[in-house]
Protein backbone atom coordinates (compact mmCIF):
# COMPACT_ATOMS: atom_id res chain seq x y z
CA UNK A 1 0.00 0.00 0.00
CA UNK A 2 1.52 3.48 -1.19
CA UNK A 3 0.05 6.88 -0.33
CA UNK A 4 1.90 9.86 -1.74
CA UNK A 5 2.13 12.78 0.44
CA UNK A 6 3.74 15.61 -1.57
CA UNK A 7 7.12 14.41 -2.46
CA UNK A 8 7.35 11.80 0.05
CA UNK A 9 6.40 8.25 -0.62
CA UNK A 10 5.60 6.10 2.23
CA UNK A 11 5.45 2.39 1.70
CA UNK A 12 4.10 -0.11 4.25
CA UNK A 13 4.53 -3.96 3.57
CA UNK A 14 2.62 -6.82 5.73
CA UNK A 15 6.02 -8.88 6.89
CA UNK A 16 8.44 -5.95 5.83
CA UNK A 17 9.72 -2.93 7.72
CA UNK A 18 8.08 0.57 7.06
CA UNK A 19 9.81 2.30 4.16
CA UNK A 20 10.12 5.95 3.14
CA UNK A 21 11.58 7.43 0.01
CA UNK A 22 11.82 11.01 -0.53
CA UNK A 23 13.09 13.58 -2.77
CA UNK A 24 14.90 16.13 -1.27
CA UNK A 25 16.58 18.35 -4.22
CA UNK A 26 16.56 21.92 -3.15
CA UNK A 27 15.63 20.88 0.44
CA UNK A 28 17.94 23.08 2.85
CA UNK A 29 20.43 20.95 4.66
CA UNK A 30 19.82 17.69 2.45
CA UNK A 31 22.86 16.03 2.50
CA UNK A 32 21.22 12.53 3.14
CA UNK A 33 20.29 10.24 6.56
CA UNK A 34 22.20 11.45 9.40
CA UNK A 35 21.14 9.16 12.48
CA UNK A 36 22.22 9.80 16.21
CA UNK A 37 25.20 9.32 17.46
CA UNK A 38 25.99 6.31 19.36
CA UNK A 39 27.06 6.50 23.07
CA UNK A 40 30.44 8.07 24.03
CA UNK A 41 32.79 7.44 26.95
CA UNK A 42 35.72 7.91 28.30
CA UNK A 43 38.64 7.29 25.85
CA UNK A 44 39.14 3.71 26.03
CA UNK A 45 35.62 2.82 27.78
CA UNK A 46 33.57 -0.27 25.96
CA UNK A 47 31.07 2.40 25.22
CA UNK A 48 33.37 3.33 22.34
CA UNK A 49 32.01 0.40 20.72
CA UNK A 50 28.46 0.68 21.56
CA UNK A 51 26.13 -1.38 19.86
CA UNK A 52 24.31 1.61 19.03
CA UNK A 53 27.05 3.11 16.41
CA UNK A 54 26.78 3.46 12.86
CA UNK A 55 28.38 1.53 10.61
CA UNK A 56 29.27 2.77 7.04
CA UNK A 57 28.28 0.20 4.24
CA UNK A 58 28.07 2.36 1.53
CA UNK A 59 30.47 5.72 0.83
CA UNK A 60 29.92 7.09 -2.21
CA UNK A 61 29.52 4.39 -4.31
CA UNK A 62 29.69 5.97 -8.06
CA UNK A 63 27.79 3.83 -10.52
CA UNK A 64 27.05 4.63 -14.04
CA UNK A 65 23.73 3.80 -15.40
CA UNK A 66 23.72 3.13 -19.05
CA UNK A 67 20.81 3.43 -21.35
CA UNK A 68 18.43 0.69 -21.60
CA UNK A 69 19.86 -0.85 -18.57
CA UNK A 70 19.83 -1.97 -14.71
CA UNK A 71 22.72 -2.15 -12.35
CA UNK A 72 22.67 -3.00 -8.67
CA UNK A 73 24.73 -2.78 -5.99
CA UNK A 74 24.67 -5.45 -2.99
CA UNK A 75 25.37 -5.32 0.42
CA UNK A 76 24.50 -8.06 3.65
CA UNK A 77 22.76 -6.90 6.54
CA UNK A 78 21.55 -8.50 9.53
CA UNK A 79 18.00 -8.57 10.81
CA UNK A 80 16.86 -5.99 12.88
CA UNK A 81 19.33 -3.65 11.19
CA UNK A 82 18.24 -0.51 10.15
CA UNK A 83 19.88 0.97 6.74
CA UNK A 84 19.72 4.87 5.55
CA UNK A 85 20.83 5.23 2.30
CA UNK A 86 21.28 8.58 -0.16
CA UNK A 87 21.87 8.49 -3.76
CA UNK A 88 21.98 11.26 -6.42
CA UNK A 89 21.70 11.35 -10.04
CA UNK A 90 23.20 13.20 -12.93
CA UNK A 91 22.44 12.71 -16.16
CA UNK A 92 19.45 13.27 -18.83
CA UNK A 93 16.17 13.98 -16.74
CA UNK A 94 18.00 13.21 -13.48
CA UNK A 95 15.31 10.35 -12.49
CA UNK A 96 16.00 6.38 -12.69
CA UNK A 97 13.44 3.83 -11.36
CA UNK A 98 14.60 2.34 -7.80
CA UNK A 99 13.99 -0.70 -5.48
CA UNK A 100 14.80 -2.76 -2.81
CA UNK A 101 15.06 -6.47 -2.63
CA UNK A 102 15.02 -8.39 0.35
CA UNK A 103 16.81 -11.84 0.58
CA UNK A 104 13.95 -13.87 -0.53
CA UNK A 105 13.52 -11.53 -3.44
CA UNK A 106 10.55 -9.99 -2.30
CA UNK A 107 10.47 -5.82 -3.19
CA UNK A 108 10.39 -3.60 -0.27
CA UNK A 109 10.84 -0.35 -1.29
CA UNK A 110 9.76 1.41 -4.93
CA UNK A 111 9.69 4.45 -6.77
CA UNK A 112 9.24 5.40 -9.82
CA UNK A 113 11.68 7.77 -11.89
CA UNK A 114 11.00 11.05 -11.54
CA UNK A 115 12.58 14.30 -12.16
CA UNK A 116 14.63 14.82 -8.82
CA UNK A 117 18.70 14.86 -8.50
CA UNK A 118 18.53 13.91 -4.71
CA UNK A 119 16.84 10.89 -3.11
CA UNK A 120 16.68 9.58 0.96
CA UNK A 121 15.28 6.08 1.48
CA UNK A 122 15.61 4.12 4.91
CA UNK A 123 14.17 0.75 5.95
CA UNK A 124 14.93 -2.00 8.59
CA UNK A 125 16.05 -5.46 7.66
CA UNK A 126 13.71 -8.18 8.16
CA UNK A 127 15.57 -11.10 7.87
CA UNK A 128 19.90 -11.68 7.62
CA UNK A 129 20.77 -11.76 4.08
CA UNK A 130 21.73 -9.99 0.75
CA UNK A 131 19.95 -6.63 0.20
CA UNK A 132 19.84 -5.24 -3.67
CA UNK A 133 19.40 -1.92 -4.24
CA UNK A 134 18.50 -1.71 -8.01
CA UNK A 135 19.18 2.01 -10.13
CA UNK A 136 16.62 1.12 -13.51
CA UNK A 137 17.37 3.48 -16.58
CA UNK A 138 16.06 0.89 -19.26
CA UNK A 139 13.01 3.51 -19.89
CA UNK A 140 15.82 5.93 -21.74
CA UNK A 141 16.93 5.31 -25.09
CA UNK A 142 20.22 7.57 -25.04
CA UNK A 143 21.04 9.13 -21.99
CA UNK A 144 22.84 7.48 -19.86
CA UNK A 145 22.94 8.28 -15.95
CA UNK A 146 25.78 8.52 -12.82
CA UNK A 147 24.49 7.75 -9.61
CA UNK A 148 26.30 7.73 -6.28
CA UNK A 149 24.74 6.05 -3.45
CA UNK A 150 25.70 6.44 0.30
CA UNK A 151 24.73 3.99 2.90
CA UNK A 152 24.89 3.85 7.05
CA UNK A 153 23.33 0.46 9.19
CA UNK A 154 22.45 1.08 12.51
CA UNK A 155 22.38 -2.04 14.61
CA UNK A 156 19.32 -3.52 16.03
CA UNK A 157 19.61 -2.28 19.78
CA UNK A 158 19.15 -4.94 21.91
CA UNK A 159 16.33 -6.42 24.23
CA UNK A 160 17.75 -7.50 27.59
CA UNK A 161 15.44 -9.57 29.96
CA UNK A 162 15.85 -11.87 32.51
CA UNK A 163 16.31 -12.19 36.11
Amino acid sequence: MAVRIGLVLVCVLALSAACIVACTEGLPGSQGPQGPPGPQGPAGDPADLSVNDPIPVLDHVAILVEAGTCESKRMQLDAGVRFEGFFTIDGGGNDVDFWIEDPDGNVILWTKSRPCQNHSFAFVAATDGEYILFFDNRFSLVTHKMVVVSGIAYPSIPIWGGN
